[in-house]
């Protein structure tokens, strides 16, 4: 029962995460994106510290002024600088792997955990069950049975 009460409990993590969060449009795009600067500094738009982070930031507020949506604006810095411009992989082929994974591992590893601790589990309640006889009480049950085979 309580294993199920886990995985259930897991599996609406999972879905948490796949449905992802409703996050209110504050309007600000920087944090979309990363520095697509030549020099490849490989920071978040919004606290990049390059002089060309100046230029984007504008062009995502002319691209806003300019009544483009969202999405379109995504499109637009995809297409100008390509995908590695995007601060999270988009939710489809490939990227997909990168929203599915780490909750499957999460399973995995907790099913792994649980099997261990059952097959350790398993072996104490083996070995408790299952007393060995020491060296002197071997000995005499050895001569027990003897007299009681000669003894017929």
């Amino acid at each position: 029962m309580k294993l199920r009460i886990v995985f259930g409990f897991m599996a609406l993590l999972i879905w948490i995460c796949l449905a992802g969060a409703s996050v209110a449009d504050d309007g600000n795009m920087v944090s979309d994106f990363m520095c697509p600067c030549p020099d490849l500094c490989g920071k978040a738009l919004e606290v990049c510290e390059c002089s060309d982070a100046a230029i984007y930031i504008k062009e995502i507020a002319d691209f806003q002024a300019g009544g483009l949506s969202r999405t379109q604006i995504r499109e637009k810095f995809v297409e100008k600088y390509g995908p590695t411009v995007l601060a999270s992989p988009p939710a489809r082929g490939f990227g997909l792997l990168a929203y599915v994974l780490p909750p499957l591992a999460v399973l995995a590893g907790a099913a792994i955990v649980v099997a261990l601790a059952r097959g350790w589990r398993r072996s104490q309640i083996a070995e408790v069950a299952r007393p060995k006889p020491l060296g002197a009480d071997l000995k005499k049950a050895e001569e027990w049975l003897n007299k009681w085979n000669s003894s017929k």
